[in-house]
């Protein structure tokens, strides 16, 4: 299942649409290197 990018209508699978989001709202927009194989960091959630 992929989910559809509001800002730039891509489908996305949802792993990346965090990563993705965030490439897309930056202006100017973040350089992607496909040869260093960019992961965006995993997110961490605190449980209060």
């Amino acid at each position: 299942m992929r989910i559809k990018c509001p800002v730039c209508s891509k489908f996305v699978l949802p792993d990346d649409i965090e990563c993705h989001l965030v490439m897309c709202l930056t202006k100017p927009r973040l350089s992607y290197n496909d040869s260093l194989k960019y992961q965006c960091p995993p997110t961490t959630t605190k449980k209060n």
